[in-house]
Formats: structure tokens, sequence, C-alpha cells
């Protein structure tokens, strides 16, 4: 998915590419929230997230039971997944599997990962990347099982 800021103003901003939902989370974003990035990087956040989900996520007919998405809060970016409550099948729970944190005095991405205790901890193999397609790749590989397990 390729998406451009076409024009944008505190009230008002145009997204080339971008379906309706996409075009109302990013106006959530830039209304709502005071991140430390600027709002082309809030664009380049959205469109590395939804490609990540969109490889990554479990075929259509398994969803249901497992699914992964992502959220913005403040300036993290937090990558979850979400599946039925074994208590109540009816209620949805997320997991935490990672998150990254843009740290803008050095303009790069802490990446930190849930342990047992709920906690987030970070990284020690890699603590700081400079873009969020590093943080997605290596959560992707997952070489010491700190994000899937």
């Amino acid at each position: 998915m390729q998406l451009q800021l076409i024009s944008a103003t505190p009230d008002f901003f145009i997204l080339s590419g971008a379906s309706l939902w996409l075009k109302k989370l990013f106006w959530c974003i830039i209304k709502d929230l005071q991140m430390a990035i600027d709002i082309f990087q809030t664009l380049n956040v959205i469109e590395t997230m939804e490609n990540f989900i969109e490889k990554e996520r479990p075929p259509e007919n398994i969803r249901h039971e497992l699914d992964l998405s992502y959220k913005i809060e403040e300036q993290s970016v937090i990558v979850f997944e979400i599946r039925p409550n074994w208590r109540n099948k009816k209620e949805k729970m997320e997991s935490m599997v990672a998150k990254a944190t843009f740290v803008k005095s050095n303009n790069k991405w802490k990446i930190f990962w849930q342990r047992a205790d709920l906690k987030w901890h970070l990284y020690a193999p890699m603590p700081l990347v400079p873009t969020l397609s590093h943080f997605v790749k290596i959560i992707k590989e997952d070489s010491h099982g700190c994000f899937w397990g």
C-alpha cells in the first residue's frame, strides 16, 4: 500500500491511496494524540505497520481464533495478538508481542518485549533501531524467541 499526504492543515488533510478507515485513523492520531513524531513520520508509521499486518496476519478462516493487529499510543507502536479469552470464548483478549517507542532526541526507535511479569523490557540484543521497518524486521525474525515465544 502506497500512501501520500497531499495536503495537511490542523483541521483538514487529504491522503491519496488510503481507505476511509485509514483516513479516520490518521485523523484521530494527528488530532487527538500529541506524538513526538511529526505528521509525515506518522504517515510512515501507518504505512509500515499496515503493510506488516497485511503480510503477517493469519489466514482469514482462522482469524476468529487468532489475529494480529497494532495500536499507536502516544509515541509508541504496539503489536499484539487477538485471541478468544480462555475463560469466556465470546470475549477477546489482547496478548502483547512487541513495542517500539520513538525517541525524538536521537531520532531512533527503542524496542521492547513483554516478559512473563507483564512489564515491558528493553530488547537487549538490539535496543535501538533507526526506522520502524527495522523494528518490523526484528520482530518477524525473532531470533531470540522473545516476541512470539
